[in-house]
């Protein structure tokens, strides 16, 4: 059984989440880099109707500059909802 690495409020987790979002609007790498983990492996998917990574990528500074390039590239007008699923 996989147990989380940290546990946390939900006021901690809203803070945390509030500084990534603030980070990805504001094309802030540092502080994108600041709200991620040294040891963070993203694995994308384009369902073969988008553009992805091909291959994982590892580490916080490589995860916050693919994610920055992405939103680069969003449509004008794009909004996110978020969620709580778990």
């Amino acid at each position: 059984e996989r147990r989380p690495r940290h546990t946390s409020s939900p006021e901690e987790r809203e803070r945390l989440v509030g500084r990534f979002i603030a980070a990805c609007q504001g094309g802030d790498l540092p502080g994108l880099i600041a709200t991620l983990a040294d040891d963070i492996v993203l694995r994308a998917d384009g369902g073969g109707q988008a553009l992805a990574a091909r291959r994982p990528l590892h580490g916080a500074s490589d995860v916050a500059r693919f994610v920055l390039g992405i939103l680069k590239k969003a449509p004008e007008g794009m909004t996110l909802d978020f969620a709580t699923v778990n």
